[in-house]
C-alpha cells in the first residue's frame, strides 16, 4: 500500500548503500575474474528490488531512522551497506546448500567458488563496520553493533544448521526455525535504531519488530515457493517449510497418501498439491501463523507512541505481505498510526458526512473507512472496503512530488490547492465505488466502473456543489495540457471506445496503463462528462439499484 517510493530522500538513501557496497568490491585486493563475480552478485539483488523499493530489506533501515527523527549521511550509508552485503553473504551461502545456483551469477562457477564469494562477502561487511565506525567517538556504540552483528549471525547459524538437518519435527518448530533464518532483517532494524539513538524502551520494541518480521517474511516465502514458482525448491529439496509441515500434521490417510503419489512423480504435478494444501487446511494454518506475527508487529509499532509517517509506511508493508494469503483485518493496536489527526484528516471526515447527509433521500449505505496514504490517487479497496486519499496533514511532500511526476505540473502549491479544492467531487467518486460495491453492483470491469463512478460524481457535484464544476473545468484543462505528450494507443483506444459507445469497452478487466495514461483517461473521461447534464436520482436508480439491494455495513464502519 502506501510507501516512500515518491520521497527522493530514500531513492537517495539506497543509491548510496550500493555505491559504498560496490565501491568495497572495486577496492578490494581481488582479479577481475573475483571482482566481476562478486559484482554480479550485488547488481543481481540490487535488479530484483529495482522499481520497488519496499523489495529491499533497507527500507527498513530508513523507516526507523525517519521514525527516530535521525539524519542520514555517510555513516548510515555504510550501516546500510553492513547489512547488504551480510544479507547477500547468507543468501549466497543458502543458495549453494539448497542447490539453488541456477541462473544466478555463481551458477557456471559453481559451488565452492560460491561459497568463496559468500565469506568474502561477509569480510567485506566487517570491512563496511569499520568504515562505519571511524567516525564514532562512543565506544559503547562500537560494542553495540558489534553485539548485535555477532548475535544476528549465531541466530542465523543456528537456524539454518536446523533447517539443513531437519531438526524441525512440528509446525511450531519450523516457526523457531524461521526466526533464526530470517534474522538478518533484524540486522537492518536494530543497527538503524542504534545509529537514530532510540532509547532503550524503543530498542526492545524494535527487536520485538524485528524478531516477528523474520518470521512472517519467511511464511510469505514459503508460500511463494509453493504457489509463485513452476517447481518447487521446496518441495525437490525436501524440505520441511511451514506449509508442508502443517500439511503433514493435518492431512487425512487420502490426502497424505496423494501427496505422495504427486512425489514419487517427481513434484511435477504443482497443481494437486496446492488443492491438497488448502483442503487440509495447511494454508488457513500459515495464514493465522502470518497473522500472529502481523498482531505484533502491529502492537509494537503502535506502542512507539504518535503517528509517524515513517511507522505507519511500515504497517502498509507489512499488511502488503499479509495480503498475499488473506484480506488482513483492522487491529486497534495501530489505529492512532493509520489515521493521523490533522486538518485535511478532518476535512475529509466531514466532506464524508456531508455527502450522506445530501443523499440520504437515496438510502445510502453507512460510511467506509477513511484513511489516508503517501500515494497521490484515490482509490477504494473492495477487500478491505475502505477508501484510501492522499495524506496532506502528515505525507505531503512524497504525495505531492509523485502528484507532479505523474501529472506533469511544474507547481506544487497549484497541485494542493487542486487536492483540496476537488476533494468532495473525487471523494463523492470513491463513496460511488464504495455505494457501488455495497449494493452489489460493483464489476470486475475497472474501466466500466470508472466511467460509472465519474458519471455519478459528476451529477452529484452539479447538484449539491455546481460552484465546483467550473474549478474542475479549469483543473482538468490545465492537467490535459500539462500531459499532452503522454498520449498512448492505450489511452487513445480506452477513449475511443468512450466515444463510440458512450462508454469504455465492457471486456476490459484491468486498467492496463501507467499512472500518467491513467491521469490522462479519467481527465479527459472527466472533460467529456462535464459537458452533460444527468439527473442524479435517475443515475442512482441505473447504477446502484433500489434500497432493497443495499447489503450491510462493512465491519468497522462508521455512521
Amino acid at each position: 500500500m502506501t510507501n516512500y517510493a515518491g520521497d527522493p530522500a530514500l531513492t537517495e538513501f539506497l543509491s548510496g548503500v550500493w555505491q559504498r557496497a560496490s565501491s568495497l568490491v572495486a577496492s578490494g585486493p581481488f582479479g577481475p575474474e573475483q571482482r566481476a563475480l562478486l559484482e554480479a552478485s550485488l547488481q543481481y539483488h540490487r535488479q530484483r528490488m529495482r522499481g520497488n523499493p519496499f523489495a529491499d530489506p533497507l527500507v527498513f533501515f530508513y523507516l526507523v531512522v525517519r521514525a527516530q527523527s535521525g539524519l542520514l549521511g555517510e555513516r548510515s550509508e555504510w550501516l546500510g551497506a553492513v547489512c547488504v552485503l551480510y544479507i547477500i553473504a547468507l543468501d549466497l551461502l543458502d543458495d549453494v546448500q539448497d542447490a539453488d545456483l541456477s541462473g544466478k551469477p555463481h551458477e557456471a562457477a559453481g559451488a565452492a567458488v560460491a561459497i568463496n564469494s559468500g565469506l568474502t562477502l561477509f569480510v567485506l561487511a566487517l570491512e563496511a563496520l569499520q568504515q562505519a565506525l571511524a567516525a564514532e567517538s562512543d565506544a559503547s556504540r562500537w560494542s553495540a553493533f558489534l553485539r548485535v552483528l555477532t548475535r544476528i549471525a549465531l541466530a542465523a547459524s543456528v537456524g539454518q544448521h536446523a533447517d539443513l538437518t531437519q531438526a524441525a519435527q512440528t509446525a511450531r518448530e519450523v516457526l523457531s526455525v524461521h526466526r533464526g533464518k530470517g534474522s538478518s532483517i533484524g540486522l537492518v532494524i536494530e543497527c538503524a535504531a542504534i545509529y537514530a539513538g532510540a532509547d532503550a524502551a524503543a530498542l526492545a520494541r524494535y527487536r520485538q519488530v524485528a524478531e516477528a518480521m523474520a518470521v512472517l517474511l519467511q511464511l510469505v516465502g514459503d508460500v511463494r515457493d509453493l504457489f509463485g514458482k513452476a517447481k518447487s525448491p521446496d518441495l525437490m529439496a525436501a524440505k520441511s517449510s511451514y506449509p508442508l509441515m502443517a500439511f503433514t500434521e493435518s492431512a487425512t490417510d487420502a490426502q497424505r497418501e496423494e501427496y505422495e503419489r504427486v512425489g514419487r512423480e517427481g513434484w511435477s504435478d504443482l497443481a494437486r498439491i496446492r488443492r491438497l494444501l488448502y483442503a487440509s487446511g495447511a494454508i488457513r494454518r500459515t495464514a493465522e501463523a502470518v497473522e500472529a506475527e502481523r498482531r505484533t508487529i502491529h502492537a509494537a509499532l503502535g506502542a512507539m507512541g504518535g503517528s509517524h509517517p515513517a511507522l505507519r509506511t511500515w504497517v502498509w508493508v507489512v499488511d502488503g505481505l499479509a495480503a498475499q494469503l488473506y484480506t488482513p483485518p483492522w487491529l486497534p493496536s495501530s489505529e492512532s498510526l493509520l489515521r493521523p489527526q490533522g486538518p485535511w484528516l478532518r476535512r475529509i471526515d466531514e466532506l464524508a458526512s456531508r455527502f450522506r447527509q445530501e443523499v440520504a433521500p437515496f438510502h445510502p449505505p453507512v460510511l467506509p473507512r477513511l484513511v489516508p496514504w503517501a500515494y497521490p490517487h484515490w482509490e477504494y479497496d473492495r477487500l478491505r472496503r475502505t477508501i484510501f486519499f492522499p495524506d496532506l496533514d502528515t505525507q505531503a511532500e512524497p504525495v505531492l512530488a509523485q502528484m507532479a511526476s505523474w501529472t506533469g505540473a511544474q507547481e506544487v502549491g497549484w497541485l494542493r490547492a487542486a487536492l483540496e479544492q476537488l476533494a468532495p467531487l473525487v471523494l463523492a467518486h470513491e463513496l460511488f465505488h464504495y455505494w457501488r460495491h455495497v449494493a452489489g453492483r460493483l464489476t470486475t470491469d475497472n474501466w466500466l466502473e470508472e466511467w460509472i463512478a465519474n458519471r455519478l460524481a459528476v451529477a452529484y457535484a452539479r447538484r449539491f456543489h455546481p460552484d465546483l464544476l467550473g474549478a474542475t473545468r479549469q483543473v482538468v484543462d490545465q492537467l490535459l495540457s500539462a500531459l499532452a505528450g503522454g498520449w498512448s494507443d492505450r489511452c487513445q483506444e480506452v477513449l475511443e471506445a468512450l466515444d463510440r459507445q458512450g462508454g469504455p469497452p465492457r471486456a476490459t478487466r484491468g486498467y492496463g496503463v501507467t499512472p500518467s495514461e491513467m491521469a490522462l483517461i479519467q481527465l479527459a473521461m472527466a472533460s467529456r462528462l462535464l459537458d452533460h447534464a444527468e439527473d442524479l436520482e435517475q443515475l442512482i436508480r441505473a447504477e446502484l439499484g433500489p434500497q432493497s439491494q443495499v447489503g450491510p455495513a462493512p465491519s468497522g464502519a462508521r455512521a
